[in-house]
């Protein structure tokens, strides 16, 4: 009899992520906007901001799996590099027209969650042959520089709708009314929402 290697739990969290990702994208075709004041709408974005990660996360996962089946990092970083670029090719021609409906390639290209997965495993396809400690270092590299150190503003195009600040990186911006236009400082986040009661 045959055991099935494949762990499950992984399965599990993939198919959560993928029907959370499509809840979104219904929202989206349906035009309703990100967040907004209804609570359901509000956390169905929420959590999809989870989504991502963990499809980054899990590819990763995955990568680390099938390198201990192989045994092979060869095998391993070929398998990388070709399924990364096909991921590339992929969001910038099917996923675009199927997004957009849009033949116009030379006026407007779309790069998303499929784009960024395809060229991290390009990445780790060359990452596979530094020693586990350095593949540990350039990924804690990766979270700690991620925030960028100058102060950025961000348009109400990419907000969506007038919020507040229901949380920031320092805790000093609770109740800031957003409207239009979003400063933030160097290194902050912050969490937006409708105001709260």
């Amino acid at each position: 009899m045959q055991t099935d290697r494949r762990i499950h739990s992984i399965d599990v969290a993939r198919g959560v992520a993928m029907v959370l990702m499509a809840i979104d994208h219904v929202r989206v075709y349906a035009g309703v906007p990100a967040g907004g004041p209804r609570p359901g709408v509000f956390f169905t974005r929420w959590i999809t901001n989870f989504v991502a990660p963990a499809f980054a996360f899990l590819s990763g996962t995955s990568a680390y799996l099938l390198g201990q089946r192989l045994g092979d990092r060869r095998a391993l970083s070929r398998y990388l590099a070709t399924r990364g670029l096909l991921l590339v090719l992929l969001e910038l021609t099917v996923i675009r027209i199927a997004w957009t409906f849009n033949f116009d390639f030379g006026h407007y290209l779309l790069a998303g969650v499929i784009w960024m997965l395809g060229w991290c495993m390009v990445l780790l396809a060359a990452l596979i042959w530094l020693p586990i400690p350095a593949i540990g270092a350039f990924g804690v590299a990766v979270i700690a520089l991620n925030f960028s150190g100058e102060p950025a503003t961000i348009t109400s195009s990419a907000i969506g709708f007038s919020n507040e600040i229901l949380l920031s990186t320092l805790m000093d911006r609770r109740g800031e009314k957003v409207e239009g236009l979003l400063d933030l400082r160097a290194n902050e986040g912050v969490i937006l929402g409708p105001p709260l009661p």
